[in-house]
């Protein structure tokens, strides 16, 4: 689901969020990933690999 982020959010080398919105089917965003250290990494690793910010 990663792929399908519209943002990721993180501090500088701790914690990574991946956030997704769909105005037509949830009225607010929702997280389809977080992680810690080795797990944020990967996350923001995935992200650069698709074009999210």
């Amino acid at each position: 689901q990663l792929p399908e982020a519209d943002v990721v959010i993180t501090n500088p080398t701790h914690y990574a969020v991946a956030i997704k919105y769909d105005a037509e089917k949830y009225d607010a965003p929702y997280v389809i990933a977080k992680g810690e250290d080795y797990l944020a990494q990967r996350i923001k690793d995935v992200a650069k690999e698709n074009d999210i910010e």
